[in-house]
Parts: C-alpha cells; structure tokens; sequence
C-alpha cells in the first residue's frame, strides 16, 4: 500500500524464525498529484483492482458463495473450498456464525486446493458407496483417510466415538487402515504423554507449551488420546507456535 509516495508491506502470518526478504524495485508508488501538488516521480501506482471489485476480505476470513460453498481466504491471498460441512467444523477454530456472502474481490481472487478434514479428527461415513462404507469411522491423517477395523482397535487406541463426527469422507485418498491398537497413533493425533500434550508427527512428536497455544487452534482436550509406548518412543523435534491469522495447521 501506498501512503504519500512511501510504499509500505504489512506482512500477516508466518512463524518465529522465518526469514522473509523484501526487495524494493522503487516504482512501487508514485507522489500524489493532488491537493495542488504536483508528481515529477517515475514511479508508477499499483494496479488498481478492476472497477467495482473493491478489497477481497482479508486472510482468515471465511465467505460463501451463492451456491453454499464455503471458502477460506489465505494468507496468500487464495480462496480454498471446504470439501464438507464435516471438513469446515473439524477446525475448531472456525463457526458458521464467522461466514459472510463473497462479494466480487472475493471471487476474482485465484483458487486454491480444497481444504481437508483437521488431521487428527475422527469422521465417520454418512453414506454406503464402492468409496465409503456407511458407520465406518476414519482417521483423517496427512489429508488422507484412514479406516479403523473395529470398535477394539478404535478404543484401544484412546479414541471416544462421542468426539467423532459424521460426514462424507468419500472423496478422499485412503491411507492404510488401522488395525493395531498398540501402534504408535497416525500424523494429526493428540496424545496424552503424562500429563504433556504432544501432536504426533511423522516420525517425532511437536510439544505444546501452553493451554493459550493449544486453543488457539481450535483443539479440545477431549480429543486427546493416552501416548502408548509407541508414542514414547518417538523423539519430540519443535515446539508448537499460537495460531496466526490466515493459518491451518501447526504442522
């Protein structure tokens, strides 16, 4: 943005430690030919936004379309679909009461990736197809799916059905089924580790250093799970960051 002829960037988002080069070209603004002054700059203004578009909604804000698909505006200036009613309430973060209609500037902004169910939440099939078995409850981990085999393994992992939710999972990519109650839990999963909460990785553990960086995401403590050994033997690698406007995921 402009101000007087001085170009300014405000930057929303990012984590402590990124690094972030700004390189100034110079023609980034111009000095203001009115209020009888006068511009000999060689500068050029930034491209307006084509008349009557007006300014997008900013990042993190969520819009809805005519249709009902609701979108998420990025940090990155992207509007990304949610692929569920399912998908938008498993970010804790995000209510209904939040959504406005899009108006143009929204629209005209590119469109990004459909956003997937939060990793880590439970959602159980709404319908019976050659996709999804209808009550078959799935992990969702890596923005993929994964199937639990049965009740025993469900449970025995520390998962409570009251937690999950019931959507469509149909249109997602499957990752391989659960079926051992003692395996160390799946990418997205909160674990109990006495007494520290900790969000299981690939292959290490992210550590939670505050209640106000735990809610700031949206999470519950109803949805962790007890580490098993499994857990424990896995290293902690970083520290969990509060939530920035515009972000998703921790990881």
């Amino acid at each position: 943005e402009c101000d007087s002829g001085t170009a300014n960037v405000n930057i929303v988002g990012g984590s402590d430690g990124e690094q972030i080069t700004i390189t100034p070209t110079g023609t980034q603004c111009t000095s203001s030919s009115g209020g009888g002054g006068s511009s000999s700059g060689s500068g050029s203004q930034p491209s307006p936004q084509p008349p009557g578009l007006g300014v997008p909604h900013g990042a993190g804000s969520v819009v809805k379309t005519p249709d009902g698909t609701v979108w998420y505006i990025t940090n990155n200036a992207q509007r990304r679909a949610f692929t569920s009613r399912a998908a938008f309430i498993s970010y804790g973060f995000l209510w209904f009461d939040q959504v406005v209609d899009a108006t143009a500037a929204d629209l005209a902004l590119p469109q990004g990736a459909f956003i997937q169910p939060q990793d880590g939440r439970v959602i159980c099939s709404d319908r019976d197809d050659s996709y999804a078995k209808k009550g078959t409850c799935y992990l969702m981990t890596l923005s993929k799916r994964a199937a639990f085999t049965s009740a025993d393994v469900f449970t025995g992992l520390g998962f409570n059905f009251s937690r999950s939710l019931v959507g469509d999972v149909s249109f997602m990519p499957t990752d391989s089924n659960i079926d051992n109650a003692t395996a160390a839990h799946r990418p997205g999963v909160l674990v109990n580790n006495n007494g520290t909460i900790q969000l299981v990785g690939s292959s290490s553990l992210m550590g939670v250093p505050s209640e106000s960086v735990f809610t700031s995401w949206g999470y519950s403590f109803a949805d962790t799970v007890p580490a098993n050994a499994a857990d424990k033997a896995m290293p902690q690698s970083g520290v969990m960051m509060s939530r920035m406007t515009g972000q998703l995921s921790p990881q």
